[in-house]
């Protein structure tokens, strides 16, 4: 077991340097893109087992703790995977991306106040985010909440200058209102 976890390792600096050159400043985004093509070429367990290592040797590297809630999301294990983009959020509460973590697993698990508050979250870190406005319009929509979700497809008008988050929610809206009343 610790070989083929050597060999892991080995796997993953390899893929980074291939794909980067060096380890890039942006570290999360250089581990996102090798724990995805690793993932690809190996399965997503194999990954997490990989992560798991890491972790014992840095425990408090808050960009692997969040590659291991999303593998784990990606496994389907949401409940893990909640747990996991939480304790990002304990380390660092303005990791934005470990928020719509949240927002995707709660809403995975038809909690979507949980989710809700998520994408509250990332929009009083920054109001204008297109991703944060539509999925919280997507969660109001989905909640049969309809009146919460054209305030905030209004809203989403004002914050953004992404016109289709405007339109597409505004779509939603209309189509659930008119599915809801028929």
């Amino acid at each position: 077991a610790e070989r083929a976890l050597n060999t892991l390792i080995d796997a993953l600096k390899r893929r980074l340097d291939e794909d980067l050159g060096v380890w890039p400043q942006e570290k999360n985004d250089a581990l996102n893109i090798a724990m995805s093509r690793l993932s690809n070429e190996l399965g997503v367990e194999p990954v997490i087992a990989v992560l798991d290592h890491l972790l014992r040797l840095d425990p408090e590297n808050i960009d692997l703790l969040f590659q291991r809630a999303l593998s784990r999301q990606n496994l389907e294990q949401h409940e893990d995977a909640l747990s996991g983009f939480k304790e990002v959020l304990e380390k660092d509460p303005e990791y934005i991306n470990a928020y719509f973590g949240v927002a995707y697993a709660a809403a995975a698990l038809y909690r979507h106040d949980e989710s809700r508050e998520a994408y509250l979250s990332i929009l009083k870190i920054d109001r204008g985010n297109a991703a944060a406005l539509s999925g919280l319009i997507h969660s109001f929509s989905l909640s049969r909440k309809f009146d919460e979700a054209n305030t905030w497809a209004r809203r989403a008008l004002i914050d953004t200058d992404d016109r289709n988050v405007f339109f597409g929610a505004s779509l939603m809206v209309f189509v659930g209102t008119c599915d809801y009343k028929m």
